[in-house]
């Protein structure tokens, strides 16, 4: 019973929180409607995308927009670009310091689907192309990678017309050039804004 009397107050706490964050209700307002009854195709229109950094010794900087279609409210496609640029250093602050440098072009096109309003499944063909550098040897070596990503992830409503996602994906090609294992995971944190 005590437990019971504990759960009821921290939801009646917990909701009122929510209620006085919004206080115009706009996270329990329904979302634009993106229906076929809908005529105006810009209203269907998002952008988007994520900006990564990792620092250390290895760096990398990441810019990844995007630009999408709703074509239902249930099911979206779109097109990202990809650019990575990164850094690492071998045997630092040594007479042989070396200093690996990569740069990633590339893009993505993407479906999703969203079987419920705050959990969706995706599916990108992403095919980038890595060219790698070496400081002490002058070398310089490209390659072409197709991927195909297959994942899951959640969304909520930031207000009316942005989200914060958030998700994990895995390489299903395991192309013999890619950077990565076999089956890497994934996870990205990201934000959608209606046009």
């Amino acid at each position: 019973m005590k437990k019971l009397i504990i759960l009821t107050f921290i939801f009646a706490i917990n909701n009122s929180t929510i209620n006085a964050a919004d206080p115009k209700g706009v996270f329990n307002s329904p979302l634009k409607d993106y229906s076929f009854t809908n005529k105006n195709p810009s209203n269907r229109i998002f952008v988007g995308g994520d900006i990564g950094a990792t620092f250390g010794d290895y760096t990398q900087i990441s810019i990844n927009p995007l630009i999408g279609y709703r074509i239902s409210n249930e099911v979206s496609t779109g097109l990202q670009f990809v650019y990575n640029h990164s850094w690492q250093y071998i045997n630092k602050d040594q007479v042989n310091q070396t200093t690996l440098q990569s740069n990633t072009y590339g893009g993505n096109a993407f479906l999703q689907y969203n079987p419920i309003p705050s959990f969706y499944l995706k599916g990108e063909f992403e095919y980038d192309s890595y060219t790698n550098y070496e400081t002490t040897q002058g070398t310089k070596v490209t390659n072409a990678v197709p991927f195909l990503f297959l994942g899951a992830g959640y969304s909520t409503p930031l207000s009316k017309n942005s989200t914060l996602n958030a998700g994990i994906k895995v390489d299903v090609l395991n192309n013999e050039n890619s950077p990565y294992d076999d089956f890497t995971p994934f996870f990205y944190v990201g934000a959608g804004i209606g046009i």
